[in-house]
Formats: structure tokens, C-alpha cells, sequence
């Protein structure tokens, strides 16, 4: 394994080029994000590809969200299927959701906003879980609040690592 190679993480979700190592760190550069991870959960491989994700509409309301903020500063992601772009065949829907989150979350950064609301929904907790471990891996956005169980805002924070 070395800088420049292709990185796959054993589940299979994240991907990308491998860009540092550092002792058992392997850092991949993943959609214009640093992601780090312990060099065993990394595989060499060909790159994958699910194929284009679009980014989701999200001026568009659905049932299940709550009334985002007025506030225009605020870039609000919502993360409940109905709402996503159709699911690409082959990728499981949590795959799905965190890779519209990715491509959200880049949108977000381009267009400048500082902070970012996501609706994950209330259900088990698994995604809400799932995008807290990716949000720590990024290292570039922090949690600042949590909106009762449906939803998290983050702020965009480089090189915090809390």
C-alpha cells in the first residue's frame, strides 16, 4: 500500500486515493474530503463506481420533514429516501443516503454555507449513527446541536478532529 493507490474500505462504501499514511492511519482523499481510517479496514483496489449520485432537491418538502429554518445562512439536507434522488441498483439505501450526504455536504461548502441542518429522520438511529462516524472521519464538520431526535446541525470546522 502506497500514496497514489486506490483505497476501498472493507464495507465497501467509501473509496478513494490514498494520499497519506501515517504509522496505521491511511488518509483517502474521498469527493474533495479527507477521510482517515486504520490501515487495516483498508483494501487496494480497482475504483468502484455506483455511478453519478445526484445531489438531492432539497427545496423540495416532504411529509416527514419538519419546517426547515428561514434562516438562508442554513443549508438544509434531507436525508429520508422519498426525498433522494432514485436509488442506483446494487447500492444498499444507507450506502445511498450517506453518499447524497457526501455530495450534499460538498454543495454546501461550494455555494459557502457554514452550517448545514440534516434531517436524518427519527427511526433506529442507525444512519444518525452512520453520519455521526462520517462526520467525525471528515474531520471538517462539527455538530454543534441537535434537533430532538430527527436531525443534526453542523457547522463546517477544517481540521477538527474532536
Amino acid at each position: 500500500m502506497k500514496i497514489g493507490d486506490h483505497g476501498v474500505i472493507i464495507d465497501g462504501v467509501e473509496q478513494g486515493k490514498i494520499v497519506a499514511i501515517d504509522g496505521e492511519a491511511v488518509t483517502l482523499s474521498v469527493d474533495d474530503m479527507l477521510l482517515q481510517f486504520p490501515q487495516s479496514s483498508v483494501m487496494l483496489k480497482q475504483p468502484l463506481d455506483y455511478g453519478e449520485l445526484p445531489a438531492p432537491n432539497l427545496t423540495e418538502k416532504t411529509k416527514q420533514a419538519p419546517k426547515p429554518s428561514k434562516d438562508p445562512e442554513l443549508y438544509v439536507i434531507d436525508l429520508h429516501l422519498s426525498a433522494l434522488p432514485s436509488l442506483n441498483q446494487g447500492l444498499e439505501p444507507m450506502a445511498h443516503q450517506l453518499a447524497c450526504l457526501k455530495q450534499s455536504l460538498l454543495l454546501a461548502r461550494r455555494s459557502n454555507s457554514q452550517r448545514v441542518l440534516i434531517n436524518h429522520g427519527v427511526g433506529q438511529g442507525k444512519l444518525k449513527a452512520a453520519i455521526d462516524r462520517f462526520l467525525k472521519q471528515t474531520g471538517q464538520w462539527r455538530i454543534v446541536s441537535r434537533r430532538e431526535a430527527w436531525g443534526s446541525e453542523v457547522v463546517f470546522s477544517p481540521d477538527n478532529r474532536s
